[in-house]
């Protein structure tokens, strides 16, 4: 009957422990999906966040080469109507050497 009761009693003492030991298992298990969700998300965070950065300096690029385009374009536009008035120029100064020749 004591071997019994002792027995009995290491039978509880046992499953206690076992017990605690599940718990604990069971929380760290918990703590690392939780671990994990956390890295999944600071992943994705940094993902958008490159993506929204290589969006960014791909929208930065083609507005600086617009910006580009339209300031040869202006160049281009200026040189063409200095041209213009060179042309008018000389056609004026042909046309005088032409009126003075005839006189």
């Amino acid at each position: 009957e004591r071997e019994v009761k002792q027995m009995k009693t290491e039978r509880d003492e046992a499953t206690r422990v076992l017990d605690g030991a599940l718990k604990e298992r069971d929380d760290a298990v918990a703590r690392q999906v939780q671990q994990q969700k956390m890295l999944l998300e600071r992943s994705a965070n940094v993902q958008a966040a490159l993506q929204a950065s290589v969006t960014t300096s791909e929208k930065d690029k083609a507005e600086n080469l617009q910006k580009s385009q339209a300031a040869q374009v202006d160049q281009l536009k200026h040189a063409l109507d200095e041209m213009k008035q060179e042309l008018a120029n000389a056609n004026a100064a042909l046309a005088a050497s032409a009126q003075a020749q005839e006189l």
